[in-house]
């Protein structure tokens, strides 16, 4: 194809989408909503996330030692287990304090016990990063010499552990549905257009015309709308996101502090937004306009 001809049909692919202004303004106006949907349940998700996670920075576990156990190496062994983020160890004393401090009036009860007398473990409160790994983290705790016994709440961690699993997969599931929808949505308003063409078509293939050169307007009117749909959406995504979630953080604020103070922020993920709108805009429009095309090319 020459170079002349080459620029003439993206011309010309550029004209159809003007020309037929309502169906390219179909195409793109559900293009956007689908995609200000998957960027929603994108930044849902985030969010969700985000929320889980601060809730497992708090996840920790007790582990109480032996009367005779060496907290030196007890130290040791628990600083090669990859998944603990914080040891703090509280000697058997402080422990008797903490509970004096909680019973209050009735801290007289254990006057005596201090010292040797001293009923308590020392222990370790253990915060670990990922609780997906908090039941194989307690097992290697509890196979360290001089760990008598370890306390902990191994169902909450795989409740937040599915949680997020959960939200995750529920996600990816919703996207995938929407760029489905919009998938569907869009081949039926480009098959429409393309079916109003026909004729154009079959006498352009009549005269001669090769399939690329009948084909490629229709890829660039789809190219385009893909990207002014992806543009528009970035645009709404940007503007709307960041002021929606300032409003409802003014209005909810003190009810719903950890959501906002969790919120996934827009700055964040901005180009990979931008990307992915792209992507599905582009992929959509060609696809769409490559399919129809090529079954008026059967002549």
């Amino acid at each position: 194809m020459k170079l002349h001809n080459f620029f003439y049909l993206i011309r010309q692919g550029i004209k159809s989408v003007f020309k037929n202004r309502l169906m390219s303004f179909s195409c793109i106006g559900v293009l956007v909503a689908c995609m200000l949907l998957i960027g929603a349940s994108v930044m849902f998700t985030m969010t969700v996330n985000n929320i889980v996670t601060d809730v497992e920075q708090t996840n920790q576990f007790v582990a109480y030692l032996e009367p005779t156990a060496s907290t030196k190496k007890v130290d040791e062994e628990l600083s090669k287990i990859s998944n603990i983020i914080e040891i703090k160890f509280i000697p058997k004393a402080d422990a008797l304090k903490d509970v004096k401090e909680k019973i209050g009036d009735g801290a007289d009860s254990f006057l005596g016990l201090e010292g040797r007398e001293n009923p308590l473990p020392d222990k370790y409160v253990l915060r670990i990063s990922d609780s997906e790994l908090m039941e194989r983290t307690v097992s290697e705790v509890k196979a360290i010499r001089g760990v008598e016994k370890v306390n902990a709440s191994i169902d909450v961690a795989q409740i937040l552990s599915g949680i997020k699993r959960t939200v995750y997969y529920a996600g990816v599931g919703i996207v995938a549905i929407l760029i489905v929808v919009s998938l569907a949505i869009i081949t039926n308003t480009i098959k429409i257009t393309v079916f109003s063409r026909r004729r154009e078509i079959n006498i352009m293939k009549y005269v001669g015309a090769t399939d690329m050169f009948i084909r490629l307007p229709f890829l660039v009117e789809g190219l385009l709308i893909g990207i002014i749909a992806a543009i528009i959406s970035f645009a709404v995504m940007g503007i709307g996101y960041p002021y929606l979630m300032g409003w409802a953080n003014e209005t909810y604020g003190t009810m719903l502090g950890i959501i906002f103070d969790n919120a996934a922020q827009f700055e964040d993920v901005a180009w990979q937004l931008l990307g992915g709108f792209s992507a599905i805009g582009v992929i959509i429009g060609l696809l769409s306009s490559t399919v129809f095309v090529r079954k008026h090319l059967r002549v």
